[in-house]
């Protein structure tokens, strides 16, 4: 399958090695996390079943309470996860993921949903199109919304697709000193180095269909896992 950047992006066997540790003690320690009040994986997991039955249902037929309560759901899982902190979120109410959540459900994104491995190698070229044409609905819809020029932080963007359709990871800190390449959601070419990387080795559709989990909610934990090791 022709690389998206025209690279291929093998890991070494000791890379592999890595990846499969970093998942390993990321489940090591997720289960740790299960004996707090409000275990963060637990809140994920809540969120993205929720828009995955939400995406089944007929658009039509969707009603203002389960509307609300998606838009309310999507605002605990990003506090949760630590989205609100020193954030424009904390100055605004539920409404504010109200046009969000109808771009996270537009039919133009269905590729986006259930991604495979096979899938995502058979499409990657429109994978990677609607990824980018996500990312930028996402943000100049916020930005719309708050009248503001600036573009929203790749964390936000990224940590509401994680949580949703799961279609990329999290551009958070540790993820970005983890991960050997595509740091920058915001260049199209580091959002196809990152499509590559999954393409080009199986250990992450090996990891995904062991454990269940979307194929990037994989490569979320296991890059964010090696950048917190590091110094």
């Amino acid at each position: 399958m022709r690389s998206l950047t025209n690279e291929k992006h093998i890991l070494s066997g000791q890379e592999k090695e890595e990846v499969k540790d970093a998942f390993d003690k990321y489940k090591s320690d997720e289960q740790s996390d299960e004996q707090s009040d409000e275990p963060r994986e637990n809140i994920w997991i809540e969120c993205h079943s929720h828009f995955c039955n939400l995406k089944r249902q007929d658009k039509k037929l969707l009603k203002q309470d389960e509307f609300r309560f998606s838009c309310l759901l999507l605002a605990n899982y990003l506090a949760v996860w630590g989205m609100q902190r020193n954030s424009f979120l904390m100055e605004n109410d539920y409404h504010i993921f109200e046009n969000v959540v109808k771009v996270i459900l537009k039919d133009d994104y269905n590729l986006l949903w259930n991604t495979s491995y096979d899938s995502l190698n058979d499409k990657k070229e429109d994978f990677f199109k609607k990824l980018i044409a996500i990312r930028d609905d996402i943000n100049n819809t916020f930005k719309q919304y708050l009248n503001r020029d600036k573009n929203i932080s790749q964390t936000l963007i990224t940590k509401i697709l994680l949580g949703t359709i799961s279609c990329c990871p999290a551009y958070d800190t540790n993820f970005c000193k983890g991960i050997p390449q595509g740091k920058d959601f915001y260049s199209d070419n580091s959002v196809r180095k990152l499509i590559d990387l999954v393409c080009d080795n199986d250990i992450f559709h090996k990891l995904a269909e062991e454990s269940h989990l979307p194929i990037m909610k994989v490569v979320d934990m296991v890059y964010f896992k090696i950048g917190e090791n590091k110094k």
